[in-house]
Protein backbone atom coordinates (compact mmCIF):
# COMPACT_ATOMS: atom_id res chain seq x y z
CA UNK A 1 0.00 0.00 0.00
CA UNK A 2 2.88 2.41 0.32
CA UNK A 3 2.58 3.46 -3.56
CA UNK A 4 -1.22 4.21 -2.56
CA UNK A 5 -0.45 8.47 -1.76
CA UNK A 6 1.96 8.74 -4.55
CA UNK A 7 -0.27 7.18 -7.08
CA UNK A 8 -3.56 9.12 -6.33
CA UNK A 9 -1.54 12.47 -6.67
CA UNK A 10 0.48 11.48 -9.73
CA UNK A 11 -3.30 10.67 -11.05
CA UNK A 12 -5.12 13.32 -9.57
CA UNK A 13 -2.57 15.69 -11.09
CA UNK A 14 -3.11 14.54 -14.74
CA UNK A 15 -7.19 14.64 -13.76
CA UNK A 16 -7.41 17.59 -12.70
CA UNK A 17 -4.22 20.13 -12.64
CA UNK A 18 -2.24 19.16 -15.46
CA UNK A 19 -2.27 22.25 -18.13
CA UNK A 20 -2.66 20.09 -21.11
CA UNK A 21 -4.61 16.66 -22.22
CA UNK A 22 -1.90 13.99 -21.24
CA UNK A 23 -4.46 10.45 -22.31
CA UNK A 24 -1.15 8.53 -21.29
CA UNK A 25 -0.88 9.99 -17.53
CA UNK A 26 -5.11 10.00 -16.82
CA UNK A 27 -4.88 6.35 -18.24
CA UNK A 28 -1.92 4.95 -16.54
CA UNK A 29 -2.22 6.83 -13.37
CA UNK A 30 -6.18 5.58 -13.08
CA UNK A 31 -5.32 1.85 -14.10
CA UNK A 32 -3.32 1.65 -11.56
CA UNK A 33 -5.04 3.79 -9.10
CA UNK A 34 -8.19 1.36 -9.51
CA UNK A 35 -5.72 -1.61 -8.77
CA UNK A 36 -4.96 -0.59 -5.77
CA UNK A 37 -8.39 0.73 -4.53
CA UNK A 38 -9.37 -3.02 -5.88
CA UNK A 39 -6.42 -4.49 -3.18
CA UNK A 40 -7.79 -2.32 -0.71
CA UNK A 41 -11.55 -3.34 -1.47
CA UNK A 42 -11.03 -7.01 -1.39
CA UNK A 43 -8.53 -6.79 1.52
CA UNK A 44 -11.40 -5.07 3.61
CA UNK A 45 -13.47 -7.45 2.42
CA UNK A 46 -11.46 -10.09 4.28
CA UNK A 47 -10.51 -7.85 7.21
CA UNK A 48 -12.15 -5.21 9.46
CA UNK A 49 -8.79 -3.29 8.86
CA UNK A 50 -5.68 -3.59 6.11
CA UNK A 51 -2.82 -5.47 8.00
CA UNK A 52 -6.22 -7.67 10.43
CA UNK A 53 -8.07 -7.77 12.77
CA UNK A 54 -6.03 -4.60 14.45
CA UNK A 55 -6.05 -1.13 13.40
CA UNK A 56 -2.74 -0.38 12.48
CA UNK A 57 0.18 1.62 10.94
CA UNK A 58 -0.84 0.32 7.33
CA UNK A 59 -4.48 2.05 8.01
CA UNK A 60 -3.16 5.28 9.14
CA UNK A 61 -0.68 5.53 6.33
CA UNK A 62 -3.01 4.98 3.61
CA UNK A 63 -6.20 7.43 5.27
CA UNK A 64 -4.25 10.21 3.78
CA UNK A 65 -4.13 9.20 -0.08
CA UNK A 66 -7.74 7.89 -0.06
CA UNK A 67 -8.41 11.25 1.76
CA UNK A 68 -6.93 13.36 -0.96
CA UNK A 69 -8.95 11.42 -3.74
CA UNK A 70 -11.90 13.16 -3.05
CA UNK A 71 -12.74 15.53 -5.68
CA UNK A 72 -11.72 13.23 -8.64
CA UNK A 73 -14.14 11.17 -10.47
CA UNK A 74 -13.77 7.94 -8.93
CA UNK A 75 -16.31 6.26 -6.91
CA UNK A 76 -16.02 3.11 -5.00
CA UNK A 77 -17.83 1.58 -7.47
CA UNK A 78 -14.84 2.10 -9.42
CA UNK A 79 -12.64 -0.04 -8.07
CA UNK A 80 -14.66 -3.04 -7.32
CA UNK A 81 -12.39 -6.52 -7.28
Amino acid sequence: MGNLGPMLGQARHFIRNAKEDMPYGVTCCSDETRRLYGLMQKRLSEAEYLAGADYSIADIATYPGWRASSGTRWTSASFRP
